[in-house]
């Protein structure tokens, strides 16, 4: 059984580093040698050779496993196999973390938002279901359990199933990606309410502690021209209040934390190897200066004794 969670970054260096942090970690490539630093130099590439440098620059799949189920090392083949069906066409690479021996594995695909092959960036819109789904498929081809029913976490309506079923992406569905990432990345409820402003979604909060059932959410948005809203209990039970805040009151170290810490690490060499090559570029400079100040002494003293041999010939010469 696979639990998938989507995010976006503008620092693919950091988001693929990240996925080094861990000492025993298996890494998969797809349209790409499975080795982090060139992965930076094609993922850059790409980005440059079709000037999309800008912007976001990789998407993030999270694929967690069961480690009683299957292997790291299936569990990277999944991944990578995620990584093709969801985004032809985009170079990624996967890496393989688990917690323990026996424990829980999980997969951290990056994926190059830029497609090598004709230059367009993937569309996010819609990724987080295809994505489940997809992994649903492959878990199933591999003989791994799946996700079949999510009544208490997760609900769909009939018309917007009806929607889903012909391929068409639900403003609910939107909704529930928005509160997906922003659980993931925010630490506050604060946080967590700025973020959902900037996909355009507010919410409304009545009821109380005091009373039964406590306070409840409802969410707004736009959609198509007009302001729509659904109760958080008509989304799923891991979109209610509660469910929000607990998640986002867990203590950890977000993976962008990590990716701020890496980042500022990787500065922190970069520095350090600027510095070393400013000292071998003076030290440089210092020794072709002495070199051509010996030269220019020899040279003079050449001269010099030059002309006092040629002042002793004609000396000698009279």
């Amino acid at each position: 059984m696979a639990y998938n969670a989507v995010s976006t970054t503008k620092n693919a260096i950091a988001a693929l580093r990240y996925g080094e942090h861990e000492q025993s970690v298996i890494r998969g490539g797809v349209d790409c040698p499975p080795d982090t630093e060139t992965a930076c130099r094609l993922f850059a590439a790409d980005r440059i050779m079709w000037n999309k440098d800008s912007g976001l620059q990789a998407h993030i799949l999270i694929q967690s496993f069961d480690g009683r189920e299957c292997s790291p090392e299936e569990a990277n083949k999944i991944g990578q196999e995620l990584a093709r069906r969801t985004c032809p066409g985009h170079r990624a690479m996967v890496y393989t973390h688990q917690e323990s021996e026996g424990g829980n594995i999980h997969n951290h695909i990056v994926v190059c938002a830029v497609n090598h092959e004709n230059g367009r960036k993937l569309d996010g819109h819609g990724l987080l279901y295809h994505c489940r789904n997809e992994s649903n498929e492959i878990c199933k081809e591999h003989g791994l359990s799946i996700i079949t029913e999510r009544k208490a976490e997760l609900r769909y309506t009939l018309a917007e199933q009806n929607m889903i079923d012909k391929g068409k992406q639900s403003w609910k569905n939107d909704i529930r990606e928005a509160v997906e990432a922003g659980k993931a990345k925010c630490r506050s409820l604060d946080e967590f309410q700025a973020h959902l402003k900037e996909h355009g979604i507010t919410i409304h909060e009545r009821g109380s502690r005091t009373e039964q059932g406590g306070k409840q959410w409802t969410y707004y948005t736009q959609h198509e021209g007009k302001e729509v809203r659904v109760r958080a209990a008509k989304l799923g039970e891991a979109y209610s209040r509660d469910s929000v805040v607990r998640d986002l009151s867990r203590e950890k170290v977000s993976a962008l934390d990590k990716a701020k810490e890496l980042q500022q690490a990787g500065k922190s060499v970069l520095d350090k190897a600027n510095q070393l090559i400013n000292s071998k570029v003076q030290q440089e400079q210092e020794r072709q200066r002495a070199a051509e100040i010996a030269r220019r002494q020899k040279a003079q003293t050449k001269t010099v004794a030059k002309v006092r041999t040629k002042s002793i010939e004609m000396g000698f010469s009279r």
